[in-house]
């Protein structure tokens, strides 16, 4: 992103009733709030269409999405961070970048770093519970 590796979490799946920072359908309602203001802020009308619909990602910084407008980009899974303006090391402004042709590639790209099994410590324990 922006020319450069960027870490991204990849902590929560999105759908109906999950119990995290939001849900599937308060981030596609945040998700066409933003896409409303964009086209405001353009002097164009919304057609009330997402172009991308949130699938994961962590909190508010981080989400994966899957591009669901017609074209040769359907199906691809991008990734937006959030930039942190002063934070050291980090993306300065908001980041986008294609990460995966489709889901299935999105997720045989996921490693974890060691072996839950053999690393108590490893964030891949939770996986494992």
């Amino acid at each position: 992103m922006d020319g450069n590796e960027e870490a991204l979490s990849w902590a929560e799946l999105f759908y109906d009733g999950s119990d995290h920072y939001r849900d599937l359908q308060g981030w596609i309602e945040h998700e066409q709030a933003c896409a409303e203001e964009a086209a405001d802020e353009d002097g164009e009308a919304w057609n009330g269409t997402l172009r991308y619909l949130p699938i994961g990602g962590f909190e508010y910084c981080d989400r994966i999405y899957v591009t669901v407008e017609p074209g040769p980009r359907a199906g691809s899974i991008v990734a937006w961070k959030k930039g942190l303006p002063g934070w050291t090391h980090a993306l300065q402004q908001d980041g986008i970048a294609t990460i995966a042709p489709d889901l299935h590639a999105a997720f045989a790209a996921l490693c974890l770093e060691t072996d839950p099994d053999q690393d108590e410590d490893s964030p891949g324990v939770r996986v494992l519970e």
